[in-house]
């Protein structure tokens, strides 16, 4: 079993509302993971590729005239 391995299922549902930087920089914040982000990057996507393909984010985007609009990105979009 890897390092990443015990985490599989705190990972797995944050994908659901957050990318996979940002779940790698809180298990290494938290001192709860040392690997690389490529490596850990490569295990999302071999262990949990459905989730890994929905946790990619979208921004929707519609033109304006400048000055006209306020987007605020807060990371990530709901289902509709």
């Amino acid at each position: 079993m890897g390092p990443i391995e015990p985490h599989r299922d705190y990972v797995k549902e944050l994908l659901q509302t957050t990318p996979v930087t940002m779940i790698h920089q809180w298990l290494c914040g938290d001192g709860k993971l040392k690997v690389s982000l490529t490596t850990f990057r490569r295990w999302v996507h071999e262990n949990l590729p459905e989730e890994a393909a929905r946790s990619k984010i979208t921004a929707l985007r519609t033109d304006a005239e400048p000055g006209l609009k306020t987007q605020i990105d807060y990371g990530s979009l709901g289902e509709s």
